[in-house]
């Protein structure tokens, strides 16, 4: 990577990948049946999840000596990002330790469109949920400006 700038990294890589991500995202949101609105909210809550996990996978691929070094880096976090969203619903103590990550938020976006009796949920829930995702992107945008910095890979 030697000569290849930040900004460069990012859009290579990461939008190749965001790009790749809207087709499943508009296909989901197209079987959601959400109204309009809805949609765009959707569209734009999962392309924001998209970017946040974009910025720490390319953080966690600076800090891996290799394919396999970035792998056994990278599957505790997914694992902690993947499936505390799951649990947390059952466990008030997880709930809280994950609310500050984005994934969690991107579920409570989701959920914030209905609630059980179909009647539409607090539209708050889903502007604070999306300043929780923006301020993830925001801290791991900064993570890997540091990486970058720090790896010596600016030129």
């Amino acid at each position: 990577m030697a000569g290849v700038k930040p900004h460069d990294y990012l859009m290579g890589i990461g939008g190749g990948v965001l790009f790749a991500s809207l087709f499943p995202s508009v296909a989901f949101g197209l079987m959601g049946r959400f109204a309009p609105g809805e949609l765009g909210i959707f569209l734009a809550v999962m392309l924001s999840a998209a970017t946040a996990s974009i910025l720490l996978g390319l953080t966690i691929g600076i800090y891996a000596k290799n394919v396999q070094a970035a792998t056994g880096l990278a599957m505790p976090v997914a694992m902690m990002l993947g499936f505390g969203p799951t649990i947390a619903p059952f466990n008030e103590q997880i709930a809280r330790a994950l609310g500050v990550f984005y994934t969690l938020q991107l579920n409570l976006v989701m959920a914030g469109f209905y609630t059980v009796s179909g009647a539409q949920a607090d539209p708050g829930i889903v502007l604070q949920s999306f300043a929780i995702i923006w301020a993830n992107i925001a801290v791991l945008a900064v993570l890997f400006a540091v990486a970058f910095a720090k790896k010596g890979l600016r030129s």
